[in-house]
């Protein structure tokens, strides 16, 4: 279905959804990311001329994860944002963005996508009990960190 959209409508999605991500949930940011990922994978032509606006697109999607995550440790990491009250990350947006920048294997993701992970698999930094992620969840997190380069052997093992 992706195929049938023009190119140019993707190159401007992705610069009309880098223009909104400061507005957007970090959920939703996510779930736009996801989109795009799709497309590149699917539909070589979109990304071939829309590859710049989606690297802008997933540039400042970092710097914005980046920004929100805490200072130290997972304690806050699910924690409300005060102001807007709103989660700027729950575990399945946590995993969401963790999957994206493994499959788009951004390196420089590896750092984020280590403290994400840590979160998820700490039931107490999450607030709720654990189980809250699925089988399927922990194995496409220890996944994309594979792809990310990330080898830490205790969330690796706790992930699988």
């Amino acid at each position: 279905c992706a195929d049938t959209v023009s190119p140019e409508l993707w190159r401007a999605l992705a610069e009309r959804a880098t223009a909104a991500l400061p507005g957007l949930s970090m959920s939703e940011a996510t779930n736009v990311a996801t989109a795009l990922v799709q497309v590149r994978e699917s539909v070589p032509l979109a990304e071939a001329q829309a590859r710049a606006q989606m690297a802008s697109f997933f540039d400042a999607l970092l710097d914005r994860a980046e920004g929100t995550m805490p200072n130290r440790g997972t304690s806050q990491l699910w924690a409300s944002n005060v102001a807007s009250g709103m989660s700027d990350f729950d575990p399945l947006t946590a995993t969401k963005l963790i999957s994206v920048f493994g499959n788009l294997r951004r390196l420089d993701a590896g750092p984020l996508a280590l403290r994400l992970a840590r979160g998820c698999i700490m039931p107490v930094s999450l607030g709720r009990r654990p189980g809250t992620l699925g089988v399927g969840h922990l194995r496409n997190i220890a996944e994309a960190l594979s792809r990310l380069h990330v080898h830490d052997e205790d969330v690796l093992q706790a992930l699988t």
